[in-house]
């Protein structure tokens, strides 16, 4: 996968939205597909000067393919297993949650034991 001249203009403009909101005082949590390298240098200088908690979200390629099917939102069959690993390759995460045997509900609550939000301030 390859991000051209435009692409890379719209996600710096994407990322710097995104920096703006937090720097309102905004909790903003983004779903992010870093696909390289200067994507994830670019989300880590957008917001530089923010508190930044990074958390990767990880599920075998062969469920994460089977939930893409069954969403049946056309999504290329084959890219959630191609994107499974190279997604994570230039990433540092503050922590990993994997997705691959939880429940939705599960997966919610990891996130927010690794955010420290209790039940009562959501």
């Amino acid at each position: 996968m390859r991000v051209g001249h435009l692409g890379r203009r719209l996600l710096r403009a994407y990322q710097a939205s995104v920096a703006g909101a937090a720097g309102t005082g905004c909790n903003v949590l983004v779903d992010e597909v870093v696909i390289d390298r200067t994507t994830w240098r670019e989300w880590a200088d957008a917001l530089v000067g923010l508190d930044v908690v990074w958390v990767g979200i990880r599920c075998a390629a062969e469920v994460a393919e089977e939930r893409n099917r069954r969403r049946g939102d056309g999504h290329r069959p084959g890219l959630a297993a191609s994107l499974s690993v190279a997604v994570h390759r230039d990433a540092a995460y503050d922590f990993e949650i994997d997705t691959t045997t939880l429940a939705p509900v599960d997966a919610l609550a990891a996130l927010s034991r690794g955010l420290g939000i209790h039940p009562a301030q959501s």
